[in-house]
Formats: structure tokens, C-alpha cells, sequence
């Protein structure tokens, strides 16, 4: 799973992706929890999608919405 927050860099992330398709061919699970994080992936995605696609590799991604608990189980 790719952990991404607001000050992720999105090329960095890109490049975690891109990585990850091409080096294992599994496409990453990506957490952002917060507007600013989910802004940042959404870039990041939006970036290794262009990069794949020099590879002939298309990436598209699912929103989804998960229940999160911190620590202590609140």
C-alpha cells in the first residue's frame, strides 16, 4: 500500500507507481486520507498514467471510501 499526504511530492509517488506496474506487475493500493493527500494522489496517478502509457500500459484507478480507526480503536 502507497501512503500519500499532502506534502507528498506527486512525481515521487508517480515514480512509486510506475515502479511498482512495471518492476512487479501489481497495480498498488493507494491511501490518502484528508483533501490535500487525496489531491496529491490524484496528481501522482494522473503522472505514472503518463508514463505507463509510453510503456502501452493504460491505469486507471476506483475511488473508494474505507471506515478508518486510529491506535487506540476510536
Amino acid at each position: 500500500m502507497l501512503r500519500v499526504s499532502s506534502s507528498t511530492a506527486p512525481q515521487a509517488a508517480a515514480t512509486a507507481i510506475f515502479r511498482a506496474v512495471c518492476d512487479t506487475q501489481v497495480y498498488p493500493e493507494i491511501r490518502a486520507i484528508g483533501h490535500g493527500a487525496v489531491g496529491q494522489a490524484v496528481k501522482a496517478l494522473a503522472i505514472a498514467r503518463g508514463h505507463l502509457a509510453q510503456k502501452a500500459i493504460d491505469l486507471a484507478f476506483i475511488v473508494g471510501f474505507e471506515t478508518i480507526t486510529d491506535n487506540e480503536g476510536k
